[in-house]
Formats: structure tokens, C-alpha cells, sequence
């Protein structure tokens, strides 16, 4: 059984919020003014 869930797992592609926030981490600390809004919560009731 363990071995078909780590084949399953190995199959998840990395998620593209967190690669575009990643992104935008580098620019901003490359010293250019960044504003992200790929990842967050709101402030209001969803």
C-alpha cells in the first residue's frame, strides 16, 4: 500500500501560486517594487 500512495504522490505537479509568489519574493528582494496578489486570504466573508 505505501508504495502506490508515494507513486500517486510523486505524480502532483508543484502548485503555480506558490511558484508565482516565489517569483515575485526574488524580484522584490532584488530591490524592485513588487505588489503580489497571488497569494493571501481576504479580509471579508467569502
Amino acid at each position: 500500500m505505501a508504495k502506490i500512495i508515494s507513486s500517486l504522490v510523486n505524480q502532483i505537479k508543484p502548485s503555480s501560486t506558490l511558484a508565482i509568489t516565489g517569483k515575485a519574493m526574488a524580484i522584490k528582494a532584488a530591490g524592485i517594487n513588487v505588489i503580489s496578489l497571488s497569494i493571501g486570504e481576504p479580509d471579508f466573508d467569502t
